[in-house]
């Protein structure tokens, strides 16, 4: 009844608060950080995978960059975690 009104309200406050996505890569073969570094704010990075924050009006430019320079097998984009949110409007 209420929660599909409340996932809309959600939804509306995760993109007005944290206007990025979140873009998960696996690769084939080892990236370096600044070659990441240089698509967005690299969250999370190893060797066979990275999670960059990238603004939501740039996600398709930088997957289209990493598909063209990199061994991307797979990738994923989200919106930011729902306590990263919740932490900046409490903030």
């Amino acid at each position: 009844m209420g929660s599909s009104r409340s996932n809309g309200e959600l939804r509306e406050l995760v993109h007005k608060t944290r206007p990025d996505k979140r873009v998960a890569f696996r690769f084939g073969k080892k990236v370096e950080r600044d070659a990441l570094a240089a698509l967005g704010e690299v969250v999370r990075a190893d060797d066979e995978s990275a999670e960059l924050r990238v603004p939501a009006a740039k996600v398709s430019q930088v997957v289209a960059q990493a598909i063209a320079s990199m061994a991307v097998e797979d990738l994923t984009v989200t919106d930011p975690p729902l306590e990263e949110v919740m932490a900046d409007v409490f903030a």
